[in-house]
């Protein structure tokens, strides 16, 4: 699932942009990582979750948002790794199996060309 943006304030929402962000940030603290995130302090935002509790981030710590790579916290593995690309780049590279392995725990969307997007109905 795409999570759509929030604005940085309390919310009664639970499940949302901002949540899944603060667990991304509690994961980090305690995963694994690739050894090129080792010693990196990342400012996380999560945009998406996958039906596995996989999580995927953009690291954000430049100004140029152009410039942030997608970080995935690959529930299975319980490890983050980094993809050096924004995130219709990386969600196609899922479809079209352009990664040497898939980057998630949930293989639903691995190779399958193409897909559909859905309006949530919150």
């Amino acid at each position: 699932m795409i999570l759509g943006p929030e604005p940085k304030a309390p919310t009664m929402q639970f499940d949302g942009m901002l949540e899944e962000t603060a667990n991304a940030e509690d994961t980090w603290q305690d995963a694994f990582k690739a050894p090129e995130l080792e010693g990196a302090s990342p400012l996380l935002i999560t945009w998406g979750v996958t039906a596995s509790a996989d999580l995927m981030c953009w690291d954000a710590a430049s100004d140029d948002p152009a410039e942030w790579p997608v970080l995935v916290f690959n529930r299975g593995e319980i490890q983050f790794d980094r993809y050096n690309c924004g995130m219709a780049a990386f969600l196609t590279g899922v479809l079209r199996e352009d990664f040497p392995k898939c980057p998630l725990s949930d293989v639903t969307l691995w190779g399958r060309g193409e897909a559909s997007f859905q309006k949530s109905r919150r």
